[in-house]
């Protein structure tokens, strides 16, 4: 299937079909309550945030309610990447904040900025897989769409505090693109 990505990775078979994921998840992120609300449901359940942004982005960008056994297959796509590559960087970026010696101090915390830059290229990197798995064209969806799709995610464990992070993102994934100034 790798074959019929273009090498922008914005979609299957014809150049543009698909919004680019990547794109979508640092505007989403971005948004007052989304990043929250994602390492909320990270330290809580042990979520892959990707995950969660690819969930809403099939909702709100191209109008799919996922199933489980898409959701499955990208949780498999993703799994050993996320679990050795993206957890390693971060664990050792988390770990630096505090030691062993010679960290924390200015020199190692040059080091930690190298290793938050990796550790977003990782993520980036994860992402690239997840795109190859969305088939479905640029269609409107909605914030309800996008909530389903999160709640899918956490099958059957989601608290009323989980539901109410899953809905943050949700609505900010179905909010316009914020304004940037000039």
């Amino acid at each position: 299937m790798a074959e019929l990505i273009s090498p922008s990775g914005t979609g299957p078979g014809t150049p543009g079909s698909a919004p680019s994921l990547w794109a979508f998840s640092l505007e989403v992120y971005g948004k007052p309550g989304v990043a929250e609300a994602c390492l909320f449901l990270q330290s809580r359940h042990g979520a892959d945030v990707n995950l969660l942004l690819w969930a809403a982005f099939l909702g709100a960008r191209c109008n799919h309610t996922l199933t489980q056994e898409e959701r499955r297959r990208a949780e498999e796509t993703v799994a050993e990447w996320h679990d050795e590559i993206v957890r390693g960087l971060r664990a050792l970026r988390t770990r630096l904040k505090s030691g062993p010696g010679p960290a924390p101090s200015p020199a190692s915390e040059k080091l930690r900025s190298g290793i938050k830059a990796l550790e977003l290229e990782a993520e980036r990197l994860e992402q690239e897989e997840l795109q190859k798995l969305c088939l479905w064209p640029d269609q409107t969806g909605t914030a309800e769409l996008a909530f389903a799709n999160l709640l899918m995610m956490l099958p059957g464990r989601a608290s009323d505090e989980d539901k109410a992070a899953m809905r943050a993102i949700a609505e900010a994934a179905t909010l316009p693109p914020s304004r940037r100034p000039a």
